[in-house]
């Protein structure tokens, strides 16, 4: 993806800083990119999915003369606005990756491309997580990941008997254990929400942790929505801790936002990718295997 800011064709598209920190201009691809930037609801999977479409948008609306350089352009400026979200990122680069996409059907293909990407793997990592939760298990999770609600929802869709303890998981306004527990419930998936301090001890017997990721590390950490590492260092002793995260989640980037948080890798018993389950220090091979 080049950083294609100082090209001609991005004059009067590049948002200054007080428009992306909340005051988006008229111009309707700077109201996505800053939208996205500000989106503390939906997961990583969902917002690797707009982005593309926010390159798709701005492949439509622009004229096919210097249409590759724009699109890189536009690139270059929603990576930064997700820093930890490795989708986003992977996702953009998987778009670009055929550059210079000069004209419309060709960026739509190469956007088509990398959307079935996103969704293929997203579909495995849910069919795999599934898999492994055992019939009668009771399972302990914090934030909000759309992979490991889906997965639940598959399990029980298949006729796995399962329970959640869903911790608060409280980012300023937001409880994501609340919102994460009543999705669950939808499911028919009994959920009950207890405080991150919560011993989980006393909650015995649990099956395992099971966590989303919004970065996985090159050494096997990964980068979650808090109390992500609080779970991982209580659930010591009681029950393992599994990851469920798309390959396209894996980055060596270390910026971390906000309401998220670094989980080391001896923290994590394996991650449940879209290839299967690995052990930590195995994780990052299948980037180089992608």
């Amino acid at each position: 993806m080049a950083t294609a800011t100082g090209d001609e064709t991005l004059v009067g598209f590049i948002p200054d800083p007080e428009n992306l920190s909340g005051n988006p201009s008229d111009n309707p691809i700077e109201v996505a990119i800053a939208a996205l930037g500000m989106d503390r609801e939906h997961d990583a999977t969902d917002l690797a999915r707009e982005a593309l479409s926010i390159l798709e948008s701005a492949a439509a609306s622009f004229p096919e003369e210097g249409l590759g350089a724009y699109l890189d352009g536009v690139g270059f400026l929603i990576v930064p606005t997700r820093p930890t979200m490795a989708a986003v990122k992977n996702a953009v680069s998987r778009a670009l990756a055929d550059g210079p996409l000069i004209h419309p059907g060709q960026a739509k293909r190469a956007f088509d491309r990398a959307r079935s990407w996103v969704d293929y793997a997203a579909k495995a990592t849910i069919e795999e997580t599934a898999a492994m939760i055992p019939d009668g298990a009771t399972i302990v999770t914090c934030s909000y990941s759309g992979t490991v609600l889906q997965a639940c929802a598959a399990a029980v869709e298949s006729g796995t008997s399962l329970r959640a303890i869903v911790l608060t998981s409280r980012v300023g306004d937001i409880a994501y254990g609340e919102q994460m527990a009543a999705e669950l419930l939808i499911h028919g998936i009994a959920a009950e929400v207890y405080p991150d301090e919560v011993d989980l001890k006393a909650l015995a017997p649990i099956t395992m942790a099971l966590i989303g990721a919004d970065r996985i590390a090159p050494d096997g950490s990964l980068v979650n929505g808090v109390p992500s590492r609080l779970l991982a260092e209580h659930i010591q002793g009681v029950a393992p801790l599994y990851v469920a995260g798309e390959t396209f989640k894996l980055d060596d980037t270390e910026q971390i936002e906000e309401g998220l948080e670094a989980v080391p890798a001896e923290l994590i018993d394996g991650y449940v990718t879209d290839r299967g389950v690995v052990l930590t220090d195995q994780v990052w091979g299948l980037n180089q295997s992608s």
